[in-house]
């Protein structure tokens, strides 16, 4: 352009000049360089974010897993008859429910037990104290001229309550009559 008999340039802004193999002009270079490194970090970033997410599924996952797998390692206890094992849970979810749910079951299975354990022990001991209550109780009764018989019938197998004969004189017979347990008839005043 001619002004005034003076030649004039004016810059153009750069533009994609395809040559024939189809290469960018010089101009173009500096600006794909930046848009390739651009790409190259937002690439790295999304890499890095999928690494990430990968870690923290596996985190997770193993984190569910090892709950499941102490939950089945406790069921094994229960069924080898070991009452007494516990599954720590710091976990609030439902699988830490879960684990504290099998520890009170585990709990009460435990106690019962062992308050059936108590009952039996105590059933056997009321039976040995039944039999030693009979051999006590007389065998027979002493002839006094009259139809006369005892018993003793405890109602929960075993009784505080005594009786016995005594023959005094021929015709006489003494009764002695007895309670152990302070459940029965009051002294007469």
């Amino acid at each position: 352009m001619v002004v005034g008999g003076a030649v004039a340039t004016a810059r153009l802004p750069p533009q994609v000049v395809l040559g024939g193999g189809g290469a960018a002009s010089p101009r173009q270079q500096p600006r794909g360089g930046a848009l390739r490194i651009a790409l190259i970090v937002t690439a790295l970033t999304f890499l890095g974010l999928e690494i990430a997410a990968l870690l923290a599924a596996l985190w997770m996952t193993r984190a569910v897993t090892r709950m499941v797998d102490a939950l089945h390692e406790a069921t094994g206890h229960i069924d080898r008859g070991i009452f007494s094992h516990r599954v720590a849970s710091r976990s609030r979810d439902q699988l830490g429910e879960l684990a504290q749910s099998y520890n009170s079951m585990a709990a009460h299975i435990e106690s019962l037990l062992e308050e059936r354990v108590r009952a039996e022990r105590l059933e056997r001991e009321v039976e040995i104290a039944a039999q030693v209550q009979a051999q006590l109780f007389p065998k027979e009764v002493p002839a006094c001229g009259g139809p006369y018989r005892g018993a003793c019938r405890a109602a929960r197998g075993v009784a505080g309550d005594y009786y016995d004969y005594l023959a005094v004189a021929p015709g006489l017979v003494l009764l002695a009559l007895g309670t152990s347990r302070g459940r029965g008839s009051p002294p007469p005043s």
